[in-house]
């Protein structure tokens, strides 16, 4: 029997049949008179942390790492900071992690460097210092620390900087982008040998009511569906982490939506049958191929996905039902035929739309339609109101005439900008719904604030031996390899557009000249000016426009 059945299911072929598993033995740093500093949010990025623990000279030692050596990610602490002020206690202190507060991101890397704990009984008298993301400390850090065995009094949580006499790092036994190592189970498989033995049963895991993250729309569907198999349907929230867990490790088969409730799978047996349904179909995740492989589960991808509308895994509103990939599984899984409506009027009425209208006698008939219509009739239909359309017309008209003078300008500056002789980089983009367009060289905006930047070239258009070197950033990937003179960062034909650019000169440019550059960003706008070197990117948003200047030093 096949395991996925999705609309993207390449992608997702491709990354569960890639070995997440490192047989490299981990290590154990000591630190003489380390500091360890609270997380904060990085200059000119959303959810990049500087932080961790950096020598007594504030050189940059560990933090939390999720993708490869060579790649960031958001959420990742990966550089140190000076404090104003550093605190100073006498001891030994074992790291612990950095702590985030959400409960799919702690589940899989907040317990990464505890097989040391676990494993080296001789430093059991020792503290463990934690570093939270925040001052506001989750329930659930205790629950785990109780269940793993560890005394509240061996606890600490790191709120500011602070040095300590030696710090003992153990390193991360996973990245969750990337690998894992032996020891990256045993934390759960500590926790699920002391779980008092439940009965045995079926899982629906439900989260209509958790309020964090994005909403899912009909997911009773699925409840009625799989309680008519003999599934229990739970609401997790409900439970204390221990009836969680424990319900987990004695079910024999679990059905759940993707994100934080799949995560759980890591207290499952091996060989559970675990079937994970997705919510949107042009996304994959990295994390939860690991966490299947890790665990030996027997699992399950399935799309059911009914996103007439623009859709995100992670935030906003995501609409779940029966599909032909789900209606496939059922027939293999339960040799059963199902309807893809049941009994939806709605349903019904867009699947025979679109057949309808996907002739092409009945297509030119649509043809000529705008969007604005289609948004017309769903607002009157949906919210009872009727839409002002003259005054959005109005609105899109004065953008225009706006759109319209700064492309003249635009043309403008890049006539100019042509003319100089000490230009000599030019940046082409790759928008959304439009493709490739003329480069501009430094000095002028590159894209049309409207439409998302996919990809981006950078060259010296010079005689000099310079070159410029750059790297990007997309939700899937994170931070993309440097590349340079023109080579394509990004992609084109994946809809994938890019929420942040890094942008440098090699040695021998910088010797000569100093770049900087700025974004313009799907909500934020334009941002100011950075140097060369450092990471413009904004989490949730998408990149319009880049414009670079140098300044001959």
């Amino acid at each position: 029997m096949k395991r996925i059945y999705a609309t993207n299911q390449k992608d997702w072929e491709n990354i569960c049949k890639r070995n997440f598993f490192q047989a490299e033995k981990l290590t154990v740093k000591f630190l003489k008179d380390g500091i360890m500093l609270p997380p904060r949010v990085k200059k000119n990025t959303n959810l990049e942390y500087e932080g961790g623990v950096c020598d007594k000279n504030y050189n940059f030692v560990t933090g939390l790492k999720r993708h490869e050596p060579h790649k960031t990610l958001a959420i990742e602490v990966n550089s140190s900071y000076k404090p104003d002020k550093v605190v100073k206690r006498e001891g030994n202190v074992i790291f612990g992690g950095c702590l985030a507060g959400r409960f799919g991101h702690f589940v899989i890397e907040g317990l990464g460097r505890l097989w040391f704990v676990l494993q080296k009984y001789e430093y059991k008298k020792y503290k463990i210092a934690f570093l939270p993301y925040s001052d506001r400390e989750e329930p659930w850090f205790k629950d785990f620390f109780k269940l793993l065995g560890i005394d509240s009094s061996r606890i600490v949580m790191i709120k500011e900087a602070t040095q300590f006499s030696e710090i003992i790092i153990p390193e991360e036994s996973v990245h969750s982008w990337h690998c894992y190592t032996k020891e990256f189970m045993i934390p759960y498989q500590t926790i699920c040998e002391n779980l008092p033995r439940m009965i045995s049963c079926k899982l629906y895991l439900t989260k209509k009511t958790w309020n964090r993250g994005a909403q899912l729309c009909n997911e009773e569907y699925f409840e009625e569906f799989f309680r008519k198999k003999g599934f229990i349907c739970i609401e997790p929230e409900n439970y204390t982490v221990e009836e969680q867990i424990s319900l987990l490790h004695n079910a024999t088969e679990v059905v759940t939506t993707l994100g934080s409730l799949s995560h759980l799978a890591l207290f499952c047996k091996p060989k559970t049958k675990f079937v994970i349904l997705t919510r949107v179909n042009d996304d994959v995740l990295k994390p939860q191929a690991l966490v299947n492989q890790a665990t030996d589960i027997d699992w399950y991808i399935v799309d059911v996905a009914k996103n007439y509308l623009y859709a995100n895994r992670v935030v906003g509103i995501n609409y779940i039902g029966p599909t032909p990939y789900f209606q496939d599984f059922i027939k293999d899984y339960y040799n059963e035929d199902i309807s893809l409506d049941e009994d939806n009027p709605t349903g019904q009425y867009i699947k025979r739309w679109c057949e309808h209208y996907a002739s092409l006698g009945n297509f030119r008939r649509i043809s000529g339609l705008k969007s604005i219509d289609y948004l017309k009739r769903m607002y009157q239909i949906s919210c009872g109101k009727t839409l002002d359309v003259s005054k959005l017309i109005k609105e899109e008209k004065k953008e225009k005439e706006q759109m319209d003078i700064l492309k003249w300008q635009i043309k403008e500056l890049a006539s100019e900008n042509s003319s100089l002789n000490d230009s000599f980089i030019s940046i082409e983009v790759h928008l959304s719904n439009v493709g490739w367009i003329p480069h501009v060289n430094e000095g002028v905006p590159a894209g049309d604030g409207k439409n998302f930047i996919e990809a981006v070239r950078i060259k010296n258009e010079s005689e000099s031996d310079v070159n410029v070197i750059y790297s990007t950033y997309d939700s899937m990937d994170g931070w993309s390899d440097e590349v340079s003179n023109g080579m394509m960062s990004g992609s084109t034909g994946k809809s994938r557009h890019l929420s942040g650019i890094k942008i440098r000169l090699d040695e021998l440019g910088e010797k000569y000249y100093s770049l900087q550059y700025k974004c313009m960003y799907s909500n934020e706008g334009w941002g100011d000016w950075i140097d060369g070197g450092d990471e413009d990117y904004r989490e949730r948003e998408f990149l319009m426009g880049i414009q670079v200047k140098i300044i001959r030093i």
